[in-house]
């Protein structure tokens, strides 16, 4: 089967396949997932696999950051998740996911927070996710300025700029 032939359970099959799972666990954490329910969870240690439905398209950044919120807030889950995003097990919590969902803004000040100090939370990892940050920052702050100063284009104009335009604002 080719990797464009692969659906998206399978894929998440292949991913759950370090442990057994079956279906239904996968299943089961994508509707808490998407319901805000960490109650639906087949069991606690599902969490580690929260990213997972995330890449695999079936739930969007914005649903895992509120969900993440919730369990940190309301469940109390927080060393947990810390755990999680300072091993990375099977690779699923890496600091691009991490910063991602830490850059949404249904994952409040409070949780981050909470999860950067946690004692389950190196160091290095805290540091990472803040250095994610700023990058994504200023790279956002890059992008509004170049577009900021683009010239206007018309419909009848080519929508090429010129590299006057662009070499402005290399560092």
């Amino acid at each position: 089967m080719t990797p464009s032939a692969q659906s998206v359970t399978s894929v998440a099959q292949a991913v759950w396949s370090y442990t057994p799972r079956s279906l239904t666990d996968i299943q089961s954490l994508t509707a808490a997932i998407q319901n805000n329910d960490p109650n639906l969870l087949s069991s606690l240690s599902d969490l580690m696999y929260v990213p997972v439905p995330y890449y695999t398209g079936q739930v969007s950044a914005t649903q895992v950051a509120a969900f993440i919120d919730n369990v940190i807030r309301n469940y109390g889950l927080v060393g947990a998740l810390a755990n999680f995003i300072a091993n990375n097990p099977y690779n699923l919590w890496t600091t691009n996911f991490v910063v991602s969902l830490v850059a949404n803004p249904y994952l409040t000040t409070t949780s981050f927070i909470m999860l950067l100090s946690n004692g389950a939370m190196s160091g290095n990892n805290a540091q990472s996710i803040l250095y994610g940050l700023a990058q994504n920052y200023y790279y956002n702050r890059w992008i509004q300025t170049v577009t900021y100063n683009a010239p206007p284009q018309s419909p009848s104009q080519p929508t090429q700029r010129s590299a006057q335009t662009c070499s402005l604002h290399r560092t």
